[in-house]
């Protein structure tokens, strides 16, 4: 390989000066594999104005190219020629797309839970892929499984170093970007991974930027261990329009990352409502199809949950995280927002009528 293995400093050796080497690398290249260089554009979305860095142009839709194409390239650096990766969708995308540029061999294996569109877009010319169990955690394990019975590497969507240092270029390229054009920064949060790459990106090029993590209200572990004991538990999930999200236990190491520089961050929630009426406007207001994950962050700005925070403004910068949904199933989800705001606006002129 051209390049060495892109390594994260141990979190008790982080410096500006250590981790923007090694952002700098991996940057490099990712772009030298046509990975990331997304565009960030000013838009102005439901009345507020933001910044928008649009991941969902990547290569397989969404910004898991990043962590993919890092990890897919470190683990062949320490001498692995087969893979084994767990994931609802979008990462098994990305990783396809890594192993058959870098030429690595991966088994995927996914959930049930995972959309049909997916799926089919992870099967095509003929990848492995084995169906186990109803969500995420449950093609987790079966994945560890794995790995111990054939001697693969595990390709992990969010709780490796490897994965975390691509995820961290989104916020290298931001800050290359649109520097000083932002206060605030939202990115989703199901198992960690971009919101701790996101946060060391910052601590590195711009510390004056608050990340601001969005859990779905279906899968608030991250959100529980930050705001009660900073103890990371596994959490009951239920199903959600945001199903890229849908994680019961977030990564140890991104937990790690994100108790490092908490002063630097908080995470907030949102409902499905929220979410579909985000994914509604983004594609009325700039025309972009975002999946429910990939709608989160705008979801939160849209709904005031930024409202408090100082930071926001200096300006906000919201990641369109994917946009890997069908166009029926997007048009429902927009269907059914429409449905909810026509409703309560009915009810809210009931009650002033007989106020």
């Amino acid at each position: 390989m051209e390049f060495s293995r892109f390594r994260l400093p141990d979190l008790g050796e982080l410096s500006r000066r250590s981790l923007a080497s090694v952002f700098r690398n991996t940057t490099r290249f990712l772009h030298r594999m046509g990975v990331g260089g997304t565009p960030a554009e000013r838009f102005t979305i439901g009345g507020r104005d933001m910044l928008l860095k649009m991941e969902h142009l990547n290569h397989s839709g969404s910004y898991k190219d990043r962590g993919a194409f890092t990890a897919v390239h470190n683990a062949m650096c320490r001498g692995a020629e087969l893979g084994v990766c767990a994931s609802t969708g979008n990462f098994a995308k990305a990783v396809k797309l890594a192993a058959h540029r870098l030429g690595f061999r991966v088994t995927f294996i996914v959930p049930e839970s995972t959309p049909d569109m997916k799926k089919k877009a992870i099967r095509a010319d003929g990848a492995e892929v084995l169906i186990r169990g109803e969500d995420f955690q449950d093609a987790l394990d079966e994945a560890h499984v794995f790995a111990d019975e054939h001697g693969c590497s595990l390709q992990h969507p969010y709780d490796s170093p490897d994965t975390v240092v691509g995820q961290s270029t989104l916020g290298v390229e931001l800050i290359q970007q649109a520097g000083g054009g932002y206060g605030v920064v939202v990115v989703p949060i199901g198992g960690g991974g971009l919101a701790s790459g996101t946060l060391l990106a910052h601590a590195a090029g711009d510390p004056r930027v608050k990340v601001v993590g969005v859990v779905s209200d279906a899968a608030p572990a991250m959100m529980y261990a930050f705001a009660g004991d900073r103890v990371l538990r596994k959490v009951d999930t239920r199903p959600s329009i945001a199903e890229g999200v849908n994680v019961a236990t977030p990564g140890r190491y991104c937990w790690d990352v994100i108790q490092r520089f908490s002063k630097r961050m908080t995470i907030v929630s949102v409902c499905d409502a929220e979410v579909e009426h985000a994914m509604d406007v983004l594609q009325r207001d700039a025309g972009i199809r975002a999946e429910g994950a990939g709608a989160l962050a705008t979801a939160a700005v849209l709904s005031g949950r930024l409202d408090d925070i100082p930071e926001a403004r200096r300006g906000i910068a919201s990641v369109i995280s994917g946009g890997n949904i069908g166009e029926k199933e997007h048009e429902k989800a927009c269907l059914r927002s429409r449905a909810v705001r026509a409703a309560r606006g009915r009810m809210e002129q009931r009650v002033h009528a007989s106020a």
